[in-house]
């Protein structure tokens, strides 16, 4: 068990080396890099928040998945939002 919150997920198909998982609902805070920077760039500034540099200077826990998206033209990182913050 991980000793990270992530979201209520259904196991779709399981094999050996990985899981499709179906998530419920969940928001997330995420970081779009326009300028090519290295990942550790947008966790970096993801982390930043979550350790209070945010409006409400309050430190959110840290989940799971970190969820990640490449193309050519851009990357973006994001992080699950943890229940307590959620309507």
């Amino acid at each position: 068990m991980s000793k990270y919150e992530t979201p209520d997920y259904d196991v779709v198909l399981k094999e050996e080396d990985f899981e499709i998982r179906k998530y419920v609902d969940f928001y997330i805070v995420e970081y779009e890099n326009l300028n090519n920077e290295d990942s550790n760039s947008s966790f970096g500034t993801l982390f930043k928040y979550i350790s209070s540099d945010n409006k409400a200077n309050e430190k959110i826990s840290m989940t799971v998945p970190v969820i990640q998206e490449e193309t050519e033209e851009k990357k973006k990182m994001a992080f699950v939002v943890p229940e307590k913050y959620r309507e």
